[in-house]
Parts: C-alpha cells; structure tokens; sequence
C-alpha cells in the first residue's frame, strides 16, 4: 500500500512541485486493494495496527498475536518508505538540491513519506480529524466483514474496502494528510530521521506533538471509537458477547472461509 500511494505522491511532486492528494488517495487504495488481497486467507487482512487492535478489542483476533502483527505493519511500512526513497532519489536530490527537509520549505520532500500538518491545524483539531476518519473507517470495516450483516463475498472484501479507504482519504486528506492508518506515518517518518532529514520529521510539526497525537493516539482511538459505535448501533449480538461475564471467550483466530464469512475459533473455559 505504502509503495503505491508514496510513489504516487513522489511521481506528482517532483515533477509538478505540487503532490496530487485526489491521485495519492487513489493509488491508496489500490495498494490496499493489493495488499488486503494478497493478506486475507493468511491473516485476515490485517495491513492496518488500529484495525489489528480494534479487533483485538472486539475478540475477534487473539491478543497473543496483536505485537507480532503490529511488528509487521510497522517494519511494512518502513521498508516500503526505503523503498520510494530509493526509486526517486535522484528526483529527490535533483528537486532539493541534495539539502534533506521535511517539512515547511519550498524544497521539502518529507510529506513523500509521512503526513504533515496543514498550516491552519491546531494539535486537537489534527486529533479530532484523524479520530473521526478512522472512526468511519473502522465502522465501515466492520459493516463489510460482518457476517451476520451483508455478507459481502470474499473475492469483493478487498475492492469494497479499497473504496472505503480512498473515500475517506479524499473526505479527510486537507487538515492531515488522512492518516488512518499509523503504520503508513510513524514508520516512514522514522526512516526519515535516518535516511538524512534528521530529526526534523519529529521536532518540527506542532513543536514535536503532532507525531504522536495525530499520527498515532488519533488513529488507535477513533478505531476503538468506530468499533463501540459499530457494537452499539449494529451488532447487538457481538456487544451481548462481550458483555456476557459466564463465557469467558478466548478468540484463536479470525480467517474468511470459501463462501466469503469469517470463521471465528474459540476457546471456551
């Protein structure tokens, strides 16, 4: 996802001085239509740590295996943004004069890899955004892969939330980037700060708070956020589970099945 999406923001920003967010919202989605396609037998499509943690929450994916995954994603992130950086660095040296910035500066080429903060957003304001965004994003995640809902098939899971991800992409893309998804931010700002920019990518936006109060805190709580709507709107079901102290239920996996459900294992004690 990260190296189809960047690559769209470097392709736009290096020739035109100017990044295309319609066109990178777009090419988001794609790459995760890719990558949630070629992930959902294995792992049930988890691409995004606020959905692997959301469902953690949900006990629809065991706990045991959040940190693993969360690993992953991260490490996919940061590899993906070495990647874009290798694919354009000499149109990145060409367009900065080899002077790395990421952020604020004529020549800054740092938004390739991470979000920035537009100039009119506050620290709440960027919180707020990013709750509300991936709020939407969780509850619509839910609505698809509910079982007892639509019953979407399995083949069209990846292209429906393909949609999903680049709507809410271009509905939230002004004020920060629409992040969504921590993973996509946090790791590539890291290869960043060793890739030449220095700590800039995180002393600079918001005085060093944007980092984590947008990038990551947003994220993770409007995904909880999104799932307690989701329970308390529609899927009373699962919310009467959780709720019910007798069964102490303990999810070892989540995978789709043939027919386009997902199967839940549980243990029972």
């Amino acid at each position: 996802m990260k190296i189809v999406g960047d690559g769209a923001i470097a392709a736009f920003l290096l020739k035109d001085k100017k990044a295309n967010p319609f066109v990178a919202c777009f090419c988001f989605g794609i790459g995760a239509l890719i990558g949630i396609s070629a992930s959902l037998n294995i792992s049930g499509g988890h691409i995004n740590p606020a959905v692997t943690v959301a469902f953690a929450a949900l006990k629809k994916f065991p706990l045991r295996k959040v940190w693993y995954y969360l690993l992953s994603q991260y490490l996919g992130g940061f590899v993906a943004a070495a990647a874009v950086f290798a694919m354009y660095y000499d149109g990145i040296n060409e367009y900065d004069g080899g002077v790395r910035s990421a952020f604020n500066s004529s020549t800054s080429t740092g938004e390739i890899f991470a979000t920035y903060p537009a100039p009119h957003l506050s620290i709440l304001g960027g919180f707020v955004d990013q709750v509300i965004g991936t709020a939407i994003l969780l509850f619509a995640v839910l609505a698809v892969t509910d079982e007892n809902n639509i019953k979407t098939p399995k083949g069209l899971i990846p292209l429906v939330l393909a949609f999903v991800i680049t709507g809410v992409c271009v509905a939230f893309h002004l004020n920060a980037g629409a992040i969504l998804n921590p993973a996509r931010d946090l790791a590539p700002r890291l290869f960043t700060a060793v890739a030449g920019y220095g700590w800039e990518p995180f002393r600079s936006p918001q005085n060093g708070h944007y980092w984590y109060v947008t990038g990551v805190l947003g994220p993770h709580i409007g995904a909880l956020i999104g799932t307690a709507v989701y329970l308390l709107t529609i899927d009373h079901q699962n919310l009467l589970l959780l709720n019910d102290e007798s069964g102490n239920v303990e999810v070892e996996e989540i995978r789709p099945t043939t027919n386009g459900k997902f199967l839940n294992k549980c243990i029972r004690s």
